[in-house]
This record gives structure tokens, C-alpha cells and sequence, in this order.
């Protein structure tokens, strides 16, 4: 009896060690396919993350391209005005030019007319003329806005 009760707990401990075995294999077998589904997720989360970026990054790029071709259209705007204002300001100095030309020639005539006193040598290469002395009251025309 000592003998059978030996087997069997010899048996009882086969059994539980092979229960041990067999439960640590479908362990084993289920940490495997954990691992596999947990990949398989992994992959697929940084699969979805790759795509997204891809699809922000065209995204950005035709942002950018668009705002770029806006700004070189401003960009163009503006040198067309800043060549339109040269241009302005070049015809308004030649006017003014021209102008300066044609008072200092009137101012001359006028000065060999005796219709206004000569220049003083010192005032002489003035662009500005003197003021006349003023007229007596029954000297005067009509009144002369510009004084």
C-alpha cells in the first residue's frame, strides 16, 4: 500500500506537472498571440499616424505654395505702384523744373520791362524774387490773389 500510495502521488504530481505544463504552454501560446494582435495594432496605429502626417505634409506643402504664389503676386503689385510713383515723382520734378525755368525767364522779362526792381548784386543768384514796394492806391489794377 505504501508502495501504490507512492505511485499515486508519484502519478498525482506527473499529472500536475504535465496540468502545469500544459497550462504554461496555452500561456505562453496566448502571450504570443498577445504580442502578435498587440504588433499588429502597433503597426497599424503608426501605419494610420504615417499616413496622416503624409497627407498633412501635401497639405502644408500646396498652403505654402499657394501663399508663396500670393505673396509674389503682392510682391509684384507693389513694384508695379513703387515704378508707377518713380514715374509720378520723375514727371512732377521735371514739371517743377520747367516751371522754375519758365517764372525765373518771366521774373527777367519783367525786370527789363522795369515792371519789378532789379535785383541787389547780392540777391542776384537768389531763385527767389524781392517783394515789390507796394503801390499807391491809385496805382492799382485789379487786386492780385497771390499778393
Amino acid at each position: 500500500m505504501l508502495r501504490s500510495s507512492f505511485h499515486m502521488r508519484h502519478k498525482r504530481i506527473r499529472e500536475a506537472e504535465s496540468e502545469t505544463s500544459r497550462t504554461e504552454v496555452a500561456l505562453l501560446g496566448s502571450e504570443a498571440k498577445i504580442g502578435k494582435i498587440e504588433r499588429e495594432i502597433f503597426h497599424y496605429d503608426l501605419s494610420g499616424v504615417e499616413e496622416t502626417l503624409g497627407k498633412l505634409v501635401k497639405r502644408l506643402n500646396v498652403l505654402e505654395s499657394e501663399e508663396n504664389a500670393t505673396l509674389r503676386k503682392k510682391l509684384a503689385e507693389k513694384e508695379v505702384l513703387l515704378d508707377l510713383t518713380r514715374m509720378e515723382r520723375d514727371r512732377a520734378e521735371k514739371w517743377l523744373s520747367e516751371s522754375i525755368w519758365w517764372n525765373k525767364g518771366f521774373y527777367l522779362e519783367m525786370v527789363c520791362k522795369g515792371a519789378v526792381p532789379k535785383p541787389s548784386s547780392d540777391d542776384e543768384g537768389s531763385e527767389r524774387p524781392r517783394k515789390m514796394p507796394k503801390k499807391s492806391d491809385e496805382d492799382e489794377g485789379p487786386s492780385d490773389p497771390r499778393g
